[in-house]
């Protein structure tokens, strides 16, 4: 071969990679460009300050105060920023500021601010409880979704701040990628989240965490230690090959769960696998990570829902305005 036609196959295999780098990147680039509807948005808004709201009540660690000179061990980036474990009138006063935030952030008053002010609060109240030794492997993520919502505009449908906007004679939202850019977001945070949970388990145990008993055994002392709300898990431990079968499966899952991030069909499979698979935990082993059912809520196709909505809104009207006719 000469070196023309080398240099010629040379340019043709990095064209060809070029194409295909260009291609994972108009993947990964066009969910965050896709239009949505700001109701759709307003709705995961909802979701996730109702779930987080305590209602007219006191919602501070107050009693985690005591633990400053027992278990508490400040952890990650609040500690070493030194932020310090606040007193006990401080962490009430913390709780009151939270409940009004969170009600506020729900009903979309003041947006802006409240929104914010919540997703902070919430944040030093969950750093508080963990590092006092309370693990809460969903809490953090929540935290992490919250602040996502409330740096959106989340508030532009369905709030109060939204009806002042009306007031005024503003015209109304019209669909944009602004309000889909969040949702697409959870779903990143969540597909890496499992992601790394597989990964973990690939790097400290590797495949032996699948085809050993480990599944079984944690289908059985679970039964002891938490409260499983079915006989599933007992049913499924009197055969160690489904146990490798299911532990490997599950682990696969989670191993391949950024994918979802590359494809809108593995996006459609993945997602809604991983809540099955948090299901499946809760009914086998009792372990109920409460955090994620707002989380994997609001990635249900809202935006589609409201679509419909406004199609069946539509139909009815016509539906009233033949019927005025004749009668």
């Amino acid at each position: 071969m000469s070196s023309t036609e080398s240099q010629q196959a040379v340019n043709a295999s990095s064209g060809g990679a070029r194409q295909q780098l260009a291609a994972v990147g108009r993947a990964l680039i066009r969910p965050w460009l896709l239009r949505s509807d700001p109701r759709a948005l307003a709705i995961c808004r909802l979701i996730l300050f109702y779930f987080c709201w305590p209602g007219f009540r006191n919602s501070g660690v107050l009693d985690f105060a005591e633990f400053r000179t027992t278990t508490f061990r400040g952890i990650g980036i609040p500690a070493a920023l030194h932020v310090p474990l606040f007193s006990g009138p401080i962490l009430e006063g913390l709780g009151y500021v939270n409940t009004a935030a969170v009600g506020c952030a729900l009903v979309g008053l003041l947006y802006g601010l409240s929104a914010p002010l919540a997703a902070t609060v919430n944040l030093y109240q969950n750093w508080v409880v963990q590092s006092s030794g309370k693990a809460n492997h969903g809490g953090l993520l929540f935290t992490s979704v919250l602040f996502v919502i409330a740096c959106s505009r989340a508030a532009d449908a369905w709030s109060v701040d939204a009806l002042v906007r009306r007031l005024r004679g503003k015209p109304a939202p019209r669909p944009s990628a602004a309000y889909r850019w969040p949702t697409t977001f959870i779903g990143a945070l969540v597909a890496t989240q499992y992601g790394a949970a597989g990964l973990s388990k690939l790097i400290h145990s590797g495949w032996q965490w699948g085809f050993s008993g480990q599944l079984r055994w944690r289908l059985l002392s679970h039964q002891f230690t938490h409260s499983p709300p079915t006989r599933i898990g007992v049913s499924l431990a009197r055969s160690r090959t489904l146990c490798r079968v299911l532990g490997t499966s599950a682990m696969l899952l989670e191993l391949s769960s950024p994918l979802a991030l590359l494809n809108k069909w593995a996006y459609r499979v993945v997602i809604p696998s991983l809540a099955l698979l948090q299901l499946c935990i809760w009914l086998m082993m009792g372990v109920y990570f409460r955090e994620m059912v707002p989380i994997f809520a609001c990635l249900l196709p809202w935006n589609a829902a409201v679509a419909q909505l406004d199609a069946l809104s539509a139909k009815l009207y016509d539906f009233r305005r033949r019927s005025a006719r004749q009668a």
